[in-house]
């Protein structure tokens, strides 16, 4: 299904040079946003400056960028993988408004590599949601069955007495 992209990512993809700028935000206990050039305010939010943040554009995004003084690792490791995670694209200069972005992926951080140079993770679609099992079929009796009546059931011969 076709997508239209905002008024600002049209202009900047007609650009002859064009760089679009990625926002990372990671739903961690204190929400971590990240930019993939400079710090920079965005929808009311701050995203911190990340100039060498690497995004690989694929079904399940990849994401890897320097891990400063093993600041990002850390927080990843307390807070574990499975958080609410959104790719955010932007093209041409700042400021932008609201309605500018356009979300490349909403998910959560999957797998993904630490060392002390770098984090690399890969993006994940939602889980889907899951209903309970429901099962519904017409009653067996209509009416209260007479005394004495038979059922053959799992666990044996069942006789109806009235109390």
């Amino acid at each position: 299904m076709a997508r239209d992209t905002s008024a600002n990512n049209d202009t900047g993809i007609a650009l002859a040079i064009t760089k679009p700028i990625y926002l990372l935000k990671m739903g961690f206990t204190t929400e971590l946003r990240i930019s993939s050039r400079e710090t920079m305010t965005f929808d009311g939010d701050s995203y911190i400056g990340v100039p060498n943040m690497k995004v690989t554009l694929s079904q399940s995004p990849v994401v890897r960028w320097m891990n400063v003084n093993l600041t990002y690792g850390n927080v990843l490791i307390a807070e574990g993988i499975g958080q609410d995670v959104t790719l955010y694209v932007l093209y041409g200069t700042p400021p932008f408004s609201s309605g500018d972005e356009d979300v490349y992926h909403s998910g959560i951080i999957g797998s993904g590599e630490i060392n002390s140079e770098y984090l690399e993770i890969i993006l994940l679609p939602n889980e889907p949601v899951m209903s309970p099992i429901f099962r519904s079929t017409d009653g067996i009796f209509k009416h209260l069955p007479p005394d004495g009546t038979e059922i053959l059931t799992q666990s044996g011969l069942q006789v109806l007495k009235r109390a």
